[in-house]
């Protein structure tokens, strides 16, 4: 009878000092505030206030780790990559600002692009007015967007390798001359000559960048020194 009742203060004692535990890691957890944290391989950590990983550059995380190394490996570490090599200075003077002003079919009228694109959502395409008042700053803040993902895919994509899936090349994306070609709910268009050879000159530039090494992201476009 005395193993009995030891046998059974001892499970009462266990059980409560796991509950007592598991209360305070809580308690404490809760303490953190609202933020999530994750961590993983690479030494990634995400909260509520944005992505700092280990190794690679910030902007537009999504699906892990910035892969650290170069060549990239990974086709996010590539978007990413590629996003540090373009420069602002490309993107105006191949005239990338003024695909804006290309004109689409919607409800029966005829309109410029920036009329519904004048400022974008993350993931989205931002196409202000490159004649609009605060013409400068509204480029740029678009440039700022459009260089990493998820709104970069835009612009640009990364192909596999059919054997293993694995990451094989950054090529452009096209999405701005096959968006308005019907097969979505989004008003018509076709891309003009001069908009699609401003969209190829600024890829021909930013890819020479990328294929020449890693991009200071502090400086964008500029090759580290030796």
């Amino acid at each position: 009878m005395l193993g009995i009742l030891i046998g059974i203060a001892a499970v009462v004692l266990t059980v409560g000092l796991g509950l007592g535990s598991q209360q305070e890691v809580g308690a404490r957890i809760s303490a953190l505030g609202s933020n999530l944290l994750i961590v993983s391989p690479g030494s990634s950590t995400t909260t509520g206030g944005g992505t700092t990983t280990g190794g690679g550059t910030g902007g537009g995380g999504g699906g892990g780790p910035v892969d650290p190394a170069w060549p990239p490996t990974t086709g996010q570490a590539a978007m990413e990559a590629f996003g540090d090599c373009m420069t602002l200075s490309d993107w105006i003077e191949s005239g990338m600002p003024l695909i804006a002003t290309q004109i689409a079919e919607y409800q029966n009228n005829n309109v410029p692009c920036y009329s519904c694109h004048q400022s974008g959502t993350e993931g989205s395409m931002a196409l202000p007015d490159p004649n609009g008042a605060d013409a400068a700053a509204d480029v740029e803040a678009a440039f700022e967007q459009m260089r990493y993902m998820y709104s970069s895919f835009g612009l640009i994509r990364w192909s596999v390798n059919l054997e293993d899936g694995s990451y094989k090349d950054i090529a452009p994306s096209y999405r701005l001359r096959d968006k308005g070609t019907g097969q979505t709910n989004h008003p018509t268009y076709e891309l003009n000559a001069a908009n699609l050879a401003a969209l190829d000159q600024w890829y021909a530039l930013s890819r020479a960048r990328f294929d020449a090494g890693p991009c200071d992201p502090a400086a964008p476009g500029d090759p580290p020194a030796p």
